[in-house]
């Protein structure tokens, strides 16, 4: 269960003029952009484990971002990045499992040994869900979006019934998979990953 929902006093976006906050002083950082999904995923995955107080975002203007986020922060000049115990850490799904890890709260994945694995199975296709999307939305890629996402929500309830899962189930193998192989991306992504968190708590 998500804990308990907290007012928060979301700082202000920080601009290219901006002055950088202490690096490694201690303070667990998130580097974000409110607008972003990608970094979105790890700021609901803080929020779900009641992190506001332990983890500071520090929001970022990806526009206009700071010249030091780059040059002394996150060489790689994304977002999200994780200041913590000394080091940064990049890529948003590495993040939601760092910080599932290393902090405490509820669980962002399910106990149960089978369940955990077809969410494992799941997870490894989260950006190529979200590409077809993108893609879909400019027109440049496949029209079964609507598709893909009831599968998704398909996949999501049976997950939540008390049936054994594994890789080889025809819910996983003949829908997602083949049109995965075909399609060469999918539909997951800031969406799906939202459902994810709610749906398994």
């Amino acid at each position: 269960m998500a804990s308990p929902a907290v007012v928060e006093n979301l700082p202000p976006s920080l601009n290219s003029s901006a002055e950088q906050p202490p690096l490694f002083d201690g303070t667990t950082k998130l580097y974000t952009c409110y607008t972003c999904p990608f970094a979105q995923r790890v700021w609901i995955a803080r929020n779900y484990k009641g992190l506001q107080d332990k983890i500071k975002l520090v929001p970022l203007i990806l526009e206009d971002r700071p010249a030091w986020y780059k040059e002394k922060v996150y060489s790689v000049n994304k977002v999200p990045a994780l200041e913590h115990n000394g080091k940064i850490i990049g890529e948003s799904l590495d993040l939601i499992k760092y910080v599932d890890s290393n902090f405490e709260g509820p669980s962002l994945f399910p106990d149960d040994p089978e369940k955990k694995k077809f969410v494992e199975e799941l997870w490894s296709y989260v950006d190529e869900f979200i590409k077809i999307v993108y893609t879909s939305f400019k027109g440049e890629g496949p029209k079964n979006v609507v598709l893909l996402s009831i599968i998704w929500r398909v996949l999501l309830a049976n997950l939540r019934m008390d049936h054994s899962f594994s890789a080889n189930s025809v819910g996983w193998t003949l829908p997602t998979s083949h049109l995965l192989k075909d399609s060469k991306s999918s539909y997951l992504k800031h969406l799906s990953m939202t459902s994810l968190l709610a749906d398994l708590s």
